[in-house]
């Protein structure tokens, strides 16, 4: 089967301080450069090579759902801008087979002054589909982007929730062999993210190529299966997406350690730890049990205090959740005074990988005291034997339940 993607050693050089060699063709330009090279030689004019993108090589599969991930500035949109012949590589190929239709960012691809309407039958227009090809897949889009109402009024007027959803609609159902989105996911509300994630999946089912950008790792697992994973402007081999993102987010831990003791009007978090045995704040090991404690002075009393711990993912998704009252109202009563909780988290219970221990006190409804600058990073690592096979990968979610099963024949 022939590859939808080809892209051979891509690189993209931008000038700091003048344009780059790929771009600006007005007059002003010109004429800057026709001064520049008048300048005796040596002369520094303050520009700098920047390399966007450096040497990058991979194939996509017909079908595959393929993410694009790094921190801000590491090349993601603009290779998306290269693959969508948008902007010119510096060096290096790319080869495209099919129709490609892409959503790079919101406020790009529609005319401003041109209404949905119209904008839909444009857009139709640029990927090369006749007026009977856009008529038929016409109620779709109106549909699926949810804009009749505004159907004839020019797109500029559109909130960015408008207009994102009319240019994924548009996008995604004008028959496209590649579709390559930025950040689309990151504007419109759940309802909408729900729908689209729905309309890749029917795609993928149909052999359309997904590109993918997006900061939510959530959305990225959600979406694709492979990744390529951009670190200032180079690629390493595409990979399982969850491994992708497992080494994205390892690579932009900060380690987080809580200043204490930290005050508010009605309560101090005096110290918080995590321990196991004598490692604090360390390497743990997944088979023995994490002891926590956290140490307050109440200076008013509360009779409504709810005091405990979150374990979260290094991308601050809640594993669990331990409270102290657990939803008894006698034990969330506390009077002036100081008190220190301990507790456990089970041995066997989170695989390898980073967590982060939150002190969470609140009045429910009314505040929440400490909220993230009560919190500690730790790391598991290992835990259970399958698990230890699969370092620097999640495999298995981020916590291990031993159901005690029993089976018999019936």
């Amino acid at each position: 089967m022939k590859k939808a993607i080809i892209a051979e050693g891509l690189s993209k050089r931008f000038r700091i301080g003048r344009a780059s060699d790929s771009e600006s063709g007005s007059l002003r330009d010109t004429v800057g450069r026709m001064l520049h090279s008048l300048r005796p030689s040596g002369e520094d004019d303050e520009s700098t090579d920047f390399w966007a993108l450096r040497d990058i090589s991979f194939e996509v599969e017909p079908g595959e759902r393929m993410a694009v991930i790094g921190r801000n500035g590491s090349g993601k949109s603009t290779l998306l801008k290269v693959l969508s012949r948008v902007m010119a590589p510096t060096s290096g190929k790319v080869s495209v087979r099919g129709r490609l239709s892409s959503l790079l960012e919101v406020g790009t691809g529609f005319h401003p002054e041109l209404t949905g309407r119209e904008n839909i039958f444009l857009s139709g227009a640029v990927l090369g589909m006749k007026q009977a090809e856009v008529k038929r897949r016409f109620d779709e889009i109106v549909d699926f982007s949810e804009i009749a109402k505004f159907l004839d009024t020019p797109v500029k007027r559109y909130s960015s929730g408008m207009y994102v959803r009319l240019a994924f609609g548009v996008a995604a159902h004008l028959e496209p062999d590649i579709l390559i989105l930025d950040e689309v996911m990151a504007v419109g509300d759940s309802g909408f993210q729900a729908k689209s994630q729905k309309k890749l999946d029917a795609l993928a089912h149909e052999g359309r190529t997904v590109l993918f950008v997006s900061h939510s790792m959530a959305a990225v697992r959600g979406v694709c299966d492979t990744a390529l994973l951009l670190e200032a402007g180079r690629a390493g081999p595409k990979q399982a997406v969850e491994s992708a993102v497992r080494k994205y987010l390892n690579s932009t831990i900060t380690r987080r350690t809580a200043s204490l003791p930290i005050i508010t009007d009605d309560i101090i978090l005096v110290d918080m730890n995590v321990r196991q045995d004598t490692r604090n704040l360390m390497d743990f090991v997944g088979e023995e049990q994490i002891a926590v404690s956290i140490e307050v002075e109440i200076l008013t009393p509360i009779d409504d205090l709810r005091l405990g711990f979150y374990v979260k993912t290094i991308d601050g998704h809640v594993i669990a959740r331990a409270l102290f009252d657990d939803w008894d109202a006698e034990k969330s009563r506390f009077p002036i005074g100081h008190f220190v909780l301990e507790g456990v988290i089970p041995a066997n219970l989170l695989v390898h990988g980073e967590y982060i221990f939150e002190v969470h006190a609140s009045r429910f409804g009314i505040c929440d005291y400490f909220g993230e600058a009560g919190q500690l990073s730790f790391r598991v690592a290992e835990a259970k034997d399958y698990n230890v096979q699969h370092k620097g990968e999640q495999p298995f979610g981020y916590v291990h339940i031993d159901p005690q099963w029993q089976m018999q024949r019936i």
